[in-house]
């Protein structure tokens, strides 16, 4: 009787864990298009307007800018790759700030610079200061117990959330000291040199190839870019499912977004910036690692331009970028074994070897990828 009681009580739970299954997938769901809603639109909008100056000088040399600026085709190049130079010397003392400062004041009071863009600029900085949450909890269209959720699907995903721990230089010492960064910031450096100069030229490109007027030749640059957008996606979507998106169709994406159609201008470091943080535990160490490989990826935009000087059919410029993609994809190779060979030593650390490295690195979160529990998402 006793044993028809216990399996009664069995099948109860077992009936109460289904039903709280159920109830968290319906959760997730919720905050997965509450997320799609309220930040994917105006992150997005930030890109694209972000981008429009960059874009904008290769249609301008369409229309006579070099001509009326009396430029030589290297000055021309310089003009493309000076806009990245900002960007390497201010990626990581602009982690380090929003470190200590909110994100969404800082981009507020960007929208001063964007005044020469125009006014939706101006606009969407003022919009992004009051929509943009910083973490879970500042998310005000998030209901209480949808905060809570996020915050533990950060934690499964990404290992700690402790925003508030106080950054200090001994973090980015210990990071310096990691391969990891290296190999992501390479595959980011790669993928913009191999698509910002195509992508910076692309107009001119379309222009040679036949007698057409300024305005129809950018009206053909479209369709790739198009084209490029699509499969962005693809390789976001595949980067966030890893038992879908394996060796294989990473770097099938990786090729086809970074040559073939040339995302726009950092196709395959979208994808190497979207993997860094997996593979960096605490908060601090996913910040730093993302403006180390910022840092090195953007110098791909100083110098990818520089390949593309044997106009109109630019045979250089193209050689260089299919190489440049081929040895990403062998760092992709090599990264993914590297990080596949660290979590089986791990799992076959024994416990006085475990202890030994949380006592090193005094490490308090399992979330934190030096901890011997922490695995890397392959």
């Amino acid at each position: 009787m006793a044993s028809i009681d216990d399996a009664e009580k069995k099948q109860a739970m077992d009936i109460a864990d289904d039903d709280e299954s159920a109830k968290t997938r319906i959760q997730e769901r919720s905050i997965t298009r509450k997320l799609d809603l309220h930040v994917l639109p105006v992150l997005f909008l930030l890109y694209m307007f972000g981008s429009v100056d960059k874009s904008n000088i290769s249609n301008a040399k369409l229309g006579g800018l070099e001509q009326d600026l009396g430029l030589t085709p290297v000055q021309y190049r310089w003009c493309l790759s000076i806009v990245f130079v900002g960007m390497v010397l201010f990626q990581i003392p602009v982690i380090i700030i929003l470190r200590r400062w909110k994100a969404n004041l800082l981009i507020g009071m960007m929208a001063m610079l964007f005044i020469l863009e125009g006014i939706p600029s101006v606009l969407l900085g003022v919009i992004a200061f009051w929509c943009l949450p910083i973490r879970p909890a500042d998310a005000k269209f998030l209901t209480d117990d949808e905060k809570k959720l996020q915050i533990e699907r950060f934690t499964k995903d990404q290992g700690t959330t402790n925003f508030r721990k106080k950054y200090t230089w001994k973090d980015t010492k210990e990071l310096l000291k990691d391969w990891k960064p290296y190999l992501y910031s390479y595959i980011a450096l790669i993928g913009i040199a191999a698509g910002s100069g195509f992508n910076l030229t692309l107009p001119a490109i379309v222009h040679g190839m036949g007698n057409w007027s300024p305005a129809v030749s950018q009206a053909l640059t479209v369709p790739p870019n198009v084209c490029a957008c699509i499969l962005t996606v693809a390789a976001g979507y595949s980067s966030g499912k890893p038992k879908l998106g394996n060796l294989i169709m990473r770097v099938f994406i990786m090729l086809l977004v970074s040559q073939i159609v040339s995302l726009t201008e950092n196709a395959s470091a979208a994808v190497a910036i979207s993997w860094t943080p997996s593979s960096f535990g605490t908060f601090t160490r996913r910040a730093v690692a993302l403006g180390v490989v910022g840092t090195v990826g953007f110098l791909g935009g100083v110098i990818g331009p520089q390949f593309y000087y044997d106009g109109p059919r630019y045979l250089h410029g193209y050689t260089i970028a299919v190489c440049l993609v081929i040895s990403q994809t062998i760092t992709l190779v090599l990264l993914r074994f590297l990080l596949w060979r660290e979590n089986k030593k791990r799992d076959n650390m024994i416990p006085e070897e475990k202890q030994r490295i949380i006592e090193k690195y005094d490490l308090q979160e399992t979330g934190d990828d030096r901890h011997p529990d922490f695995r890397y998402i392959l």
